[in-house]
């Protein structure tokens, strides 16, 4: 299933969704798309697909299916280290996501802190706490 099915609405997921929840448990669904975008693989995958390939790796689409359809459980590399990123940040506990989210987005340990009302030596360690799991 495309995810854009009409003028960029990525309304594939929703109707991946729909038919995830359908009375067929038999369904799998294999997201095709040019859009990379973290939420959306993530999004694709928490509405019912079984993989997620990008258009341009077309090459893969056949092997998708013939893995899909046998319940092989393959994720493909366009979407794997995503996941596997994912997986690694739900360690973290709810305040220590908000500062790496915040960190990720550019901000240093003064402007966290000053945000989130915190001093810069709690975001320091909470900083080690988030390096320190996901290093393991």
């Amino acid at each position: 299933m495309d995810i854009n099915l009409t003028e960029n609405r990525l309304d594939g997921l929703e109707a991946a969704r729909e038919l995830a929840l359908s009375a067929r448990n038999d369904l799998k669904i294999i997201m095709l798309t040019s859009l990379q975008e973290k939420e959306i693989i993530i999004k694709s995958f928490q509405h019912g697909a079984k993989n997620y390939i990008t258009k341009s790796s077309y090459k893969d689409i056949v092997q998708a299916i013939r893995d899909t359809y046998a319940g092989k459980p393959a994720i493909h590399a366009d979407a794997a280290p995503v996941l596997v990123k994912e997986i690694q940040l739900s360690q973290l506990t709810p305040a220590e996501r908000e500062i790496y989210d915040l960190k990720e987005a550019g901000m240093n340990k003064t402007q966290i802190s000053e945000m989130l009302h915190k001093s810069v030596n709690t975001i320091k360690s909470q900083l080690k706490s988030i390096r320190n799991k996901l290093m393991k």
